[in-house]
Protein backbone atom coordinates (compact mmCIF):
# COMPACT_ATOMS: atom_id res chain seq x y z
CA UNK A 1 0.00 0.00 0.00
CA UNK A 2 1.14 3.80 -0.96
CA UNK A 3 2.49 5.72 1.97
CA UNK A 4 0.39 9.03 1.86
CA UNK A 5 2.31 10.82 4.45
CA UNK A 6 5.29 10.35 2.38
CA UNK A 7 4.08 9.50 -0.92
CA UNK A 8 6.15 6.76 -1.70
CA UNK A 9 5.20 3.25 -2.09
CA UNK A 10 7.17 0.81 0.36
CA UNK A 11 7.16 -2.31 -0.83
CA UNK A 12 7.33 -1.81 -5.07
CA UNK A 13 9.13 -3.86 -7.11
CA UNK A 14 10.82 -1.30 -9.75
CA UNK A 15 12.03 -2.21 -12.95
CA UNK A 16 13.79 0.88 -14.42
CA UNK A 17 12.83 1.76 -18.06
CA UNK A 18 9.86 -0.92 -18.13
CA UNK A 19 7.55 1.84 -18.75
CA UNK A 20 8.74 2.88 -21.61
CA UNK A 21 9.39 -0.09 -23.24
CA UNK A 22 5.54 -0.96 -22.87
CA UNK A 23 4.47 2.40 -23.80
CA UNK A 24 6.77 3.26 -26.66
CA UNK A 25 8.85 -0.37 -27.37
CA UNK A 26 11.98 1.82 -26.36
CA UNK A 27 13.43 1.34 -22.90
CA UNK A 28 15.21 5.36 -23.21
CA UNK A 29 12.00 6.98 -24.26
CA UNK A 30 10.30 9.36 -22.19
CA UNK A 31 6.37 8.82 -20.49
CA UNK A 32 4.57 11.61 -20.09
CA UNK A 33 2.54 11.97 -16.63
CA UNK A 34 -1.44 11.70 -16.23
CA UNK A 35 -1.22 15.48 -15.29
CA UNK A 36 0.16 16.45 -18.60
CA UNK A 37 -2.04 14.14 -21.15
CA UNK A 38 -5.51 16.24 -19.87
CA UNK A 39 -7.18 18.27 -17.21
CA UNK A 40 -8.46 15.34 -14.71
CA UNK A 41 -12.10 16.25 -15.75
CA UNK A 42 -11.78 15.24 -19.31
CA UNK A 43 -9.77 12.05 -18.20
CA UNK A 44 -12.81 11.49 -15.75
CA UNK A 45 -15.66 11.73 -18.33
CA UNK A 46 -13.22 9.60 -20.41
CA UNK A 47 -13.04 6.68 -17.57
CA UNK A 48 -16.78 7.04 -17.04
CA UNK A 49 -17.76 6.65 -20.26
CA UNK A 50 -15.39 3.64 -20.78
CA UNK A 51 -16.88 1.55 -17.70
CA UNK A 52 -20.19 2.73 -18.72
CA UNK A 53 -20.04 1.34 -21.86
CA UNK A 54 -18.51 -2.22 -20.58
CA UNK A 55 -21.58 -2.01 -18.50
CA UNK A 56 -23.96 -2.08 -21.04
CA UNK A 57 -21.61 -3.82 -23.90
CA UNK A 58 -21.07 -6.83 -21.57
CA UNK A 59 -24.79 -7.84 -20.83
CA UNK A 60 -25.56 -7.22 -24.14
CA UNK A 61 -23.18 -9.51 -25.48
CA UNK A 62 -23.80 -12.52 -23.15
CA UNK A 63 -27.63 -11.95 -23.60
CA UNK A 64 -26.67 -12.59 -27.98
CA UNK A 65 -24.24 -15.35 -26.84
CA UNK A 66 -27.11 -16.99 -25.34
CA UNK A 67 -29.43 -16.25 -27.72
CA UNK A 68 -27.34 -18.02 -30.28
CA UNK A 69 -26.29 -20.91 -28.70
CA UNK A 70 -30.05 -21.88 -27.59
CA UNK A 71 -31.09 -21.15 -31.42
CA UNK A 72 -28.52 -23.88 -32.06
CA UNK A 73 -29.14 -26.57 -29.67
CA UNK A 74 -32.72 -26.05 -30.67
CA UNK A 75 -31.96 -26.55 -34.45
CA UNK A 76 -30.47 -30.14 -33.66
CA UNK A 77 -32.12 -33.30 -34.33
Amino acid sequence: MPDERTQTTPMAIEIPGMLSFLAHGNMDAKVDGLDTAAPPQVLRALLWTLAGGAVVLFPALFHLFAIFKGAAAQSKP
